[in-house]
């Protein structure tokens, strides 16, 4: 909703600096001009050799939000999952979440920015949150993501992974990004494009499940034939 409302206002004045900064910082690195908070960690350094403490912050700066800007995408081309050696439910076998009537994990999705043209770039965030009752189980495979692209697209890397942290079971939130780039000739219109995710949790009673989430992200394709 953000994405939209500061993508919105820009196209209403352009002139605005701040709202068009907010859509570079977490859109794709091919449209950054710089990393726009790599400054953070300068700061502590040079807070800690002061004899200072630094504040601890909230929430880390992290994905979008310290990537470099890149004039080139390093990135794979085909149909199907890209890029994928190996695909744990190839078949389709995996329990999807909710399923058995109660979902384990919700995802959110944003596309930066929120419209772009043929051969445009663009950042997909892709947001996981573990529902009351259920864990993520870090002593087992990580959240994985994998992405089934329509020919032509091309993408960074096409499976990604969200590293967890220390402990046996978590609750935090997780996050993943790809960068993507349309075909030249991509059409006006809607793009979708599924996405399959797999990770581990654990419940309240002890019990731990392998769940797979399928979703799609919709991409408004605009100026093109």
């Amino acid at each position: 909703a953000a994405v939209d409302a500061w993508t919105t206002a820009l196209s209403l004045d352009p002139n605005q600096y701040i709202w068009r900064r907010r859509i570079q910082q977490y859109g794709p690195r091919l449209q950054k001009p710089y990393p726009f908070y790599d400054w953070v960690d300068e700061a502590r350094n040079e807070i800690a050799a002061r004899g200072e403490v630094p504040v601890e912050l909230g929430v880390e700066p992290g994905g979008a939000e310290l990537a470099e800007p890149s004039r080139e995408l390093a990135a794979v081309e085909g149909s199907g999952v890209a890029d994928l050696p190996e695909h744990p439910d190839p078949q389709g076998r995996i329990i999807r979440d909710g399923d058995s009537g109660r979902f384990h994990v919700t995802v959110e999705t944003a596309v930066v920015p929120a419209r772009t043209e043929p051969g445009g770039s663009l950042r997909l965030h892709l947001i996981f949150r573990t529902e009351p009752g259920s864990h993520w189980n870090n002593e087992a495979e990580p959240l994985r993501v994998w992405l089934k692209l329509p020919p032509g697209w091309r993408v960074d890397l096409g499976v990604k992974e969200a590293i967890p942290p220390p402990d046996a079971v978590s609750d935090e939130v997780r996050s993943v990004e790809f960068e993507l780039v349309a075909p030249g000739d991509q059409s006006d219109g809607i793009v979708k494009i599924p996405v399959e995710a797999f990770y581990n949790v654990c419940l309240d009673d002890g019990v731990c499940l392998f769940r797979r989430k399928d979703t799609q992200v919709e991409i408004h394709i605009v100026g093109g034939h």
